[in-house]
């Protein structure tokens, strides 16, 4: 993405779980820390579901054929799907997610003529409404499924760009 956010990411890495529809998605520097972030994602998916990962798509790209990346998988005992090079529709879920993604960044900071470098926090804004709204193949949003807790009212969110104040405790 250009420019940097304002953590002076570049990148995102998303990861989506294809029983519920979670999604999760964390900025970072370099392609590189890609990995660091895949263990990270692989930690608190066996913490959180206590089940391990099974199978792990992605598409060809340099940060996912590393000899340290697949030693970790193959320590998790994970299967690797890598789809074949320039070839889309063979992680068509993920493609679609990120385009979603891609597109509702876009709208929320044209729409509120907000700077481009806002993109990763307008990202994780929309991986938030995506996670506690409803899809069509499921009967409870991917929030509930993910976590076995209730749906969250989304009343709290409020029009991107609009005016808001945050209270800060004074410290005695």
């Amino acid at each position: 993405m250009t420019p940097q956010c304002l953590g002076g990411a570049k990148h995102y890495i998303g990861f989506r779980d294809d029983a519920t529809s979670w999604t999760e998605l964390e900025s970072i520097k370099k392609k590189c820390d890609a990995f660091g972030s895949i263990k990270k994602y692989f930690a608190r998916c066996e913490a959180m579901q206590a089940v391990k990962i099974k199978p792990f798509r992605s598409d060809n790209g340099g940060e996912y054929t590393s000899h340290a990346f697949e030693e970790f998988l193959a320590s998790t005992g994970c299967n690797h799907e890598v789809s074949t090079a320039y070839s889309q529709e063979q992680i068509g879920v993920a493609e679609r997610v990120d385009r979603t993604i891609v597109g509702r960044v876009k709208a929320m900071l044209n729409g509120a003529q907000l700077a481009v470098f806002l993109w990763a926090e307008a990202a994780r804004t929309a991986v938030y409404i995506m996670n506690r709204t409803p899809t069509r193949s499921q009967t409870k949003t991917p929030y509930e499924l993910w976590t076995g807790m209730p749906a969250q009212s989304l009343v709290h969110l409020q029009p991107c760009g609009c005016e808001s104040w945050h209270h800060v405790t004074k410290v005695l």
